[in-house]
């Protein structure tokens, strides 16, 4: 079929597509790309900015639904969700001394975040709210006023690793960027 039935197109929303140099070179009308959530990564922005079209994002789309799958990852964590799903599931079920060992309560515990953007601000309100402890590691620490609000203490990062009980990661990877810090995580550990 080709890339012909995008040359009228004025704008475009995409989520995932790859939107590189030879879509928007058959993209003749384009005056706007628009992301659907955060992440650039999909669209060539560098050769659209040259072509003199916009590329615009939607971040508050997936604020509040990543930061709260981020909460549910670790509250399932902690009360060993997985666990009782996949015995329930197979029809496995437990005497009483199997339940006593249902995780532990996340209130005191330290969350550790890496990235502390917007997304990362509204992992820390709801775990703060939980009664946990946060501290977290970002390219920039934040202004004395937002971590006074969210109570989070910035350390650096082999501290984050050592210290966390659970760590969000909430900032931008790529392979590469993943294997190096999943490495220096096990070094630290």
């Amino acid at each position: 079929m080709g890339l012909d039935h995008i040359a009228a197109y004025d704008g475009v929303i995409v989520a995932k597509m790859i939107f590189d140099k030879q879509m928007i070179d058959a993209a003749k009308n384009l005056k706007i790309i628009s992301t659907y959530g955060v992440g650039f990564d999909h669209v060539d922005t560098e050769y659209a900015k040259e072509k003199g079209i916009v590329v615009l994002n939607c971040p508050e789309s997936v604020l509040r639904p990543t930061a709260e799958l981020a909460l549910t990852m670790i509250l399932a964590s902690a009360r060993r969700l997985r666990y009782y799903d996949h015995t329930l599931r197979e029809g496995v079920f437990l005497n009483a001394d199997e339940y006593d060992n249902q995780g532990y309560a996340i209130e005191g515990k330290t969350l550790g975040i890496l990235g502390m953007g917007r997304i990362g601000q509204q992992v820390a309100r709801f775990a703060k709210a939980l009664g946990m402890k946060i501290i977290y590691h970002n390219r920039h620490q934040l202004d004395e006023k937002l971590e006074a609000e969210l109570d989070a203490k910035y350390v650096d990062f082999a501290d984050l690793i050592k210290n966390a009980d659970f760590l969000s990661l909430l900032c931008s990877f790529n392979r590469l960027k993943l294997t190096t810090l999943l490495m220096l995580m096990r070094l630290n550990k």
